[in-house]
């Protein structure tokens, strides 16, 4: 996908559908991102996943041309573009993951869409 754009647009906070990882490259301006984990903290909990508190908050990073961001499946994310215009490619490919990864995902993922009815469609049967 190529993004181009000026001050103050930006995406709303959304999850790309797909199990595949995510690379934006910024190739001019700037563009602010925030990327937020799968799942809350609570969440966490209930399924018994631990405490991860400090994992679970937001990852906020202002890209420049010839920056990078590569993020995984399930992070709902969010940009604004600081400095037009901006201009950036995004990526998707299939990465190998460890199996404790793929599980953990998988079941946040399935409860994310269990509690989300904009989801219904993914639902399965």
């Amino acid at each position: 996908w190529l993004h181009w754009g000026h001050p103050p647009c930006g995406a709303k906070r959304h999850m790309d559908l797909g199990c595949s990882s995510r690379v934006s490259v910024q190739v001019g301006g700037a563009k602010h991102w925030r990327l937020h984990p799968l799942l809350n903290e609570t969440e966490l909990q209930e399924q018994g996943l631990g405490n991860w508190s400090q994992v679970l908050q937001p990852l906020e990073v202002t890209l420049h041309p010839g920056d990078a961001l590569v993020w995984f499946p399930g992070w709902e994310h969010e940009t604004r573009i600081l400095i037009g215009p901006s201009i950036s490619l995004s990526l998707h490919f299939l990465s190998p993951g460890d199996s404790a990864y793929q599980n953990t995902f998988s079941a946040a993922l399935r409860h994310k869409v269990s509690q989300n009815c904009q989801w219904e469609h993914l639902r399965q049967k």
